[in-house]
């Protein structure tokens, strides 16, 4: 009876032993290929977002604590395909309670109350300034971007400091990292005019100019 019963599982008819052993393969493979580009990936035969595990994780780190799960869950929809959180904090904006998110593409306020989802975007190429000021309790951060000032209050004064300095140096980050533009090389016909008009002037001798003219059209 028992070696019937195991052929009857080895066959696949059993079910639940081919299914654990089909759900191992299919996590081997997965921890092999590692996280895809758009942050997700297949485990035991489902499709994971790794983001939602950062998400949580930066949550803890926070101490967001109660009255916030509503927007942590919304911000794996809001997030762009390939964009990734780096650091949240509870705060208030125009009256609402929510977190404000930073990613490494730009600033996101989530409200989700009983009536509805607010959200705003603060992109970082639009941002001028990041303030951030202290009280007795709390701390606040204040936006300028695009002539617009806004503030985000009632923040933890210690996580709100370490939130506008990453921000800050996520910014100046990305503005170094832009090369200046290469300037236009002059041409050359407009400067053998220019020379001209000095050896017209007497300003130059005709054998000098002579020479930069043929070395700006390179004979």
């Amino acid at each position: 009876m028992t070696n019937s019963g195991e052929r009857k599982s080895e066959s696949g008819s059993a079910g639940p032993t081919t299914t654990r052993l089909v759900a191992r393969r299919r996590g081997t493979v997965a921890a092999r290929n590692g996280v895809g580009e758009t942050g997700s990936r297949e485990r035991w035969g489902f499709v994971v977002d790794d983001r939602q595990a950062v998400i949580d994780k930066l949550a803890k780190e926070s101490k967001l604590g109660m009255g916030t799960g509503g927007e942590v869950k919304e911000l794996s929809k809001i997030l762009w395909t390939d964009e990734q959180p780096m650091k949240i904090a509870r705060g208030t904006y125009n009256g609402g309670n929510g977190i404000l998110v930073a990613t490494d593409r730009r600033l996101i306020f989530i409200d989700k109350g009983l009536i509805g989802l607010k959200t705003e975007d603060f992109a970082y190429d639009k941002i001028s300034s990041i303030q951030m000021k202290t009280g007795m309790v709390f701390g606040e951060i204040e936006i300028d971007a695009a002539g617009n000032r806004s503030k985000i209050q009632n923040m933890d004064k210690k996580i709100a400091r370490e939130l506008a300095d990453w921000i800050r140096n996520h910014i100046g980050a990305a503005a170094r990292s832009v090369a200046p533009p290469t300037a236009a090389a002059a041409d050359p016909i407009e400067q053998i005019a220019r020379l001209a008009k000095l050896k017209d002037a007497g300003a130059i001798t005709e054998e000098e100019f002579s020479a930069k003219k043929k070395q700006l059209l390179g004979l």
